[in-house]
């Protein structure tokens, strides 16, 4: 299990009491549980974030080598993939996403060699997965099509979802 969601130094113990594999987007983080994992006798999987243009978490692209680097160094740690985010991998124009995803392959080759193995990669969220069959590299992570529904109005051939629960309720108050 990839935990994708941003975590927080609190969480850093539960963490590797689930066994739980995270995001790791930069060092100080990536301290913290290396040094948890460590006093807990566990190791725990992460993943290095790369910020290829997207702008939220996550290492740039010029830093991730050594920070792939860090995180192979640190004890309790077992780096196992790569991984980024396309913002616009579900829109009609997909020239940023396809620039990222040419960054994030480039990036990924650059770290692989560094750490002298083949790590999982991953950048394909529901958008890609319908729209750029190109960035399903290792893994994909499905987000609202594992629901039913589209990204966006941008809607592929021959790929027909249906919702697979709505949501009601019972107007009890107007003003």
């Amino acid at each position: 299990v990839l935990l994708l969601g941003i975590t927080t130094p609190e969480d850093v113990p539960a963490i590797v009491e689930s066994g739980v594999q995270v995001v790791a987007p930069d060092v100080r983080f990536a301290e913290l549980l290396s040094r948890a994992a460590v006093a807990a006798g566990r190791t725990v999987g992460v993943h290095l974030k790369v910020d290829t243009g997207m702008g939220r978490i996550g290492v740039q692209a010029d830093g991730a080598v050594e920070l792939a680097r860090m995180l192979e160094a640190l004890p309790g740690l077992d780096l196992v993939g790569v991984m980024t985010h396309f913002p616009t991998s579900d829109s009609e124009d997909l020239t940023f996403a396809r620039q990222q995803f040419g960054l994030f392959k480039r990036v990924c080759g650059d770290v692989c060699a560094a750490v002298g193995r083949g790590l999982l990669r991953h950048c394909a969220n529901s958008g890609a997965i319908l729209l750029m069959p190109e960035a399903h590299l290792d893994a994909v992570r499905p987000g609202i099509i594992v629901y039913g529904c589209y990204p966006s109005d941008v809607r592929p051939a021959g790929v027909a979802l249906q919702p697979v629960m709505s949501l009601a309720a019972r107007i009890v108050f107007l003003k």
